[in-house]
């Protein structure tokens, strides 16, 4: 499946209106979820950009912190938040600090801020374009370790994971693996700024997925589609077509699932045609705990090589491939529920391929608003094994040995997966 066919390989920390001084006052509530409203996310009158308005007045059934404007800057320590040298804003207790009348300067984009009690440390959140971002590592366990080797990068690591942030604002790197995020972070003076609809879809549910709201389900019936089929003869390279393959690797797949254990359905047997939307439709009678589609993919550019794996985007995010399956990016889709253990269960898939075969590249987790992933009721991907297209990958993948070895790596991914859920413990 030529997926790759396009080789596509003013903040201010608090919310400064007009007027000398006033307070902001932040909930200790749960984080809902990343597809609800800011008018919902934050009770009371709604500011800039969807963002929580500032009032004086406190803001239904919660505890609050205050901040004063000073310039542009506002700085975090402990239980106190302040502004420059004049002025405090205490937690709890029902009490607002006050603060002295200082000169400040208009935000260039108006944004809203707050600091939310996250643990024993605040989490640090704006409101930028109507859309909600969390400074990092402030939305993290304490138990978190963080470094910065420059102005414009970022560590954290808890156990032997490590998370890395560079300049680039698409992606970041989860134990050497690239992960392509839905919307952009960014830097201000050197504080991170990720969307909140990305960490709870791709950074918590690695990094802290005792954290994740959701339930997800222990993989037992998996539901195994091998792309294209009949017809539809997927890429053809050197004369060979990629439904071969794809059948091939998923018969292989089947056995060694089947086992271990696993209940398996298959969307097409043999070299037959299934159109898209039975396949969907036979993936929805199954209930499965776990969807696989596998490719190869495709490129004009023969030098395009390696594997990468595809998940449904979140809402209204970037999609990161050159397919033509694009659909409405604001909609709300069935395996939206699921955007946790679609991300968990890539990088179990993504970190076991790499480790049998080291040679191939890992060209990431990427997002693609893909009929087949769309409305499937469990946790989804698409792994694109390799590319046709390209001389070094299709002799690896011509010999029947690495189709075997191939199939062998996403069941290792499997269980990793499933052992990963049954810890998160839901």
């Amino acid at each position: 499946m030529a997926l790759g066919g396009a080789c596509v390989n003013g903040f201010v920390p608090v919310a400064m209106l007009m007027g000398a001084a006033f307070a902001v006052e932040a909930g200790k509530v749960p984080f809902p979820a990343s597809t609800a409203t800011p008018a919902q996310r934050a009770p009371g009158p709604v500011g800039p950009k969807g963002g929580p308005k500032p009032t004086g007045r406190r803001f239904s059934s919660c505890p609050f912190v205050s901040f004063g404007a000073h310039g542009n800057s506002t700085s975090v320590y402990g239980n106190f938040a302040s502004v420059g040298a004049l002025g405090a804003g205490r937690f709890g207790g029902g009490k607002v600090g006050s603060f002295s009348a200082w000169p400040f300067r208009k935000p260039a984009v108006p944004v809203s801020a707050k600091v939310v009690g996250a643990g024993q440390g605040q989490t640090v959140r704006i409101w930028r374009q109507g859309r909600e971002y969390l400074a990092l590592p402030s939305a993290l366990p304490s138990d978190c370790r963080s470094e910065k080797p420059d102005a414009r990068s970022l560590k954290i690591r808890r156990g032997t994971a490590e998370m890395s942030f560079g300049q680039d604002g698409s992606c970041f790197l989860y134990n050497g693996c690239k992960i392509f995020l839905g919307f952009p972070f960014f830097w201000e003076k050197q504080e991170l700024y990720v969307s909140r609809a990305d960490f709870e879809s791709k950074i918590q549910p690695l990094i802290h997925p005792q954290g994740i709201a959701a339930k997800i389900p222990v993989p037992r019936t998996l539901v195994l589609d091998a792309g294209h089929g009949g017809k539809d003869s997927g890429a053809v390279a050197r004369g060979v077509s990629e439904k071969t393959w794809t059948w091939d690797v998923v018969q292989r797949l089947r056995q060694q699932l089947s086992s271990l254990g696993y209940r398996v359905i298959m969307t097409r047997e043999g070299d037959k045609f299934v159109p898209l939307a039975d396949r969907v439709a036979a993936t929805k009678r199954a209930q499965p705990d776990l969807f696989i589609s596998l490719h190869f993919n495709a490129c004009s550019n023969a030098g395009a090589r390696g594997f990468e794996i595809f998940c449904f985007p979140i809402p209204g995010a970037a999609t990161h491939a050159g397919s033509r399956q694009r659909g409405n990016a604001s909609v709300s889709v069935v395996n939206h529920a699921f955007v946790a253990g679609n991300t968990i269960g890539a990088y179990a898939l993504s970190s076991c391929l790499h480790d049998a075969f080291p040679h191939l590249e890992n060209r990431g987790i990427k997002a693609e608003r893909l009929q087949i992933l769309r409305n499937n009721p469990c946790p989804s991907v698409l792994v694109e094994g390799g590319f046709m297209t390209n001389a070094q990958d299709f002799e690896i993948f011509s010999k029947p040995e690495n189709r075997e070895k191939l199939a062998g790596a996403i069941v290792e991914g499997i269980e990793k997966y499933r052992a990963n859920v049954e810890r998160i413990g839901h």
